[in-house]
């Protein structure tokens, strides 16, 4: 938690050096990944993260995997709040989130560009694959692992909406009997189905592959053009070295 409540207090600051036109680090932000954070199920909830998603701008990826302590109307607010993830967000993983399913629904609904979903372990059921198939005609991927409350019903929603899937993860949802292939071909879908363990999805995309490279955050390089991965202590530590510059020069 030392580390999260460092990165929130650095990311409110101006840069003491210009970067193109953005006016606090948090506007540098691309990727928040708090999945490795230790507690964040007791630890992280609207107090914590509402300021810090209110300053990272121009987020496109966001990882809350196991933040059970923000709880429905809490996250609800988080995404109600703040308009940019609606316009700027790709990438979601809600994986063990303690939400309900007409919240999940709520929320997807917010975000029209995802292409990247992850919705294990959660109460997701058939207003969840509702909103999915109805608002994310571009979804890429799509992981369901382990949600006990997916039927059949619920894969139609999804075959019928969202005709570019190209993965859709599956293990562990017991109520579903039928062979889902020949279902979501029916659609004209032709999205590959797993079922197993060990065969993680590759998006090739960029700012997936920083998603989980560093502790929390990857950021636009000072180029402007290259993502890379960016330690939160390292941009402690530059702060901190720009600072100590700035009072030398004067």
């Amino acid at each position: 938690m030392s580390e999260f409540n460092r990165f929130s207090a650095t990311i409110a600051h101006q840069p003491l050096f210009k970067i193109s036109s953005h006016t606090t680090y948090g506007s540098l932000v691309r990727n928040l990944d708090l999945s490795m954070l230790g507690g964040r199920w007791e630890k992280i909830g609207h107090a914590q993260l509402a300021p810090v998603l209110a300053s990272c701008t121009h987020v496109k990826a966001l990882d809350l995997d196991l933040c059970q302590h923000i709880k429905d109307s809490q996250m609800l607010r988080l995404f109600g709040d703040n308009p940019h993830l609606s316009e700027n967000l790709t990438h979601l993983v809600l994986d063990e989130v303690m939400l309900t399913d007409q919240t999940l629904g709520a929320i997807i609904r917010m975000l029209p560009k995802l292409k990247h979903l992850h919705l294990s372990e959660t109460n997701a059921s058939y207003r969840t694959c509702e909103a999915i198939g109805s608002c994310l005609p571009d979804l890429l991927s799509l992981e369901l692992t382990d949600c006990d409350d997916i039927g059949e019903d619920c894969i139609e929603k999804i075959a019928e909406g969202c005709l570019e899937l190209d993965y859709l993860k599956l293990r562990g949802c017991v109520n579903i009997m039928s062979d889902i292939e020949d279902l979501m071909l029916e659609y004209d879908n032709h999205a590959t189905i797993s079922i197993g363990s060990d065969d993680d999805y590759e998006t090739g995309d960029d700012i997936a592959d920083e998603i989980h490279n560093g502790p929390f955050v990857g950021v636009l390089s000072r180029g402007g053009n290259l993502y890379e991965s960016y330690n939160l202590h390292d941009m402690d530590e530059e702060m901190s070295s720009d600072s100590e510059m700035s009072d030398s020069d004067e």
